[in-house]
């Protein structure tokens, strides 16, 4: 029995549904959070909260300001490296532990410790051991990142079939080709999810450290904008971070994408 096709009547109410979810919800919900906004500023008295018209208005200030692009490109060079670093070894580590109990049974108890155990309280070590360096920030991120990367790819390498290892070790494949033909590929979703997560923790192990311990860009900006009561500024600033949070995990989409798709067609 064949489905009836599909006519242009038909497919508009869909497509006005997709429409509304994708873009109306949004923008109503924003629409709320704005007036929920405003009737806490009028009510609340309070000087140092700005309205939404303070907030519109202090927009050009902020990415006018060379002071506010520099704060936020020094935080980046430690986010990046320290990220970085925390990708290049916790997939490999995450893919080793799935594979090998010996390993996993070496690095699981400190994994299940970094994992209960906040980070934050490792930062004043990795002070006393490194100063007030960048070296000390890229560390705490590090720390904050690289368990969760672990463990997502772990988990995920463990649910591959075990017939898809066998059959790979009937045609001959080497523990090399095994790793770049099947345990890579199939586990690449759940690697994708660990790299969002953790970047998720690498940025709040930046956000902590510099607004606790070593302020040298956002951390040094928000001082600024404190010192000098412009709550506006400070406020729009904090958006800003926000919008290159979305902006890289959108990067990390088109990166899961790009592999799914390498993956299948090798």
């Amino acid at each position: 029995m064949t489905r009836p096709a599909r006519t242009r009547g038909s497919m508009a109410p869909s497509l006005v549904a997709d429409v509304v979810a994708r873009v109306g919800l949004p923008l109503a919900a924003l629409a709320l959070l704005v007036a929920a906004w405003q009737s806490y500023a009028s009510r609340s008295g309070n000087f140092l909260m700005p309205r939404p018209v303070r907030f519109v208005r202090a927009i050009p200030d902020v990415l006018g300001s060379g002071e506010a692009w520099q704060a936020l490109g020094t935080s980046d060079v430690s986010l990046i490296l320290g990220y970085g670093i925390a990708v290049l070894a916790g997939v490999p580590l995450g893919l080793a532990m799935a594979r090998s109990r010996v390993v996993n049974r070496v690095m699981g108890p400190y994994l299940d410790i970094a994992i209960v155990v906040p980070m934050a309280v490792m930062m004043p070590v990795v002070l006393m051991a490194l100063g007030l360096t960048r070296r000390a920030q890229v560390a705490v991120i590090v720390l904050f990142a690289v368990p969760f990367i672990v463990v997502a790819t772990r988990d995920g390498a463990r649910t591959l079939r075990a017939d898809w290892t066998e059959m790979a070790r009937v045609f001959g494949a080497g523990e090399l080709q095994l790793w770049r033909r099947v345990l890579l590929p199939g586990s690449v979703g759940a690697i994708v999810a660990g790299l969002r997560l953790g970047f998720a923790q690498a940025l709040t192990g930046l956000v902590t450290v510099e607004l606790t311990l070593i302020a040298l860009g956002i951390g040094k900006q928000m001082i600024v904008y404190q010192s000098h009561f412009q709550s506006a500024q400070l406020f729009v600033f904090v958006a800003l971070l926000m919008a290159q949070s979305v902006a890289f995990l959108g990067v990390l989409r088109l990166l899961e994408r790009r592999v799914s798709r390498g993956g299948r067609a090798g």
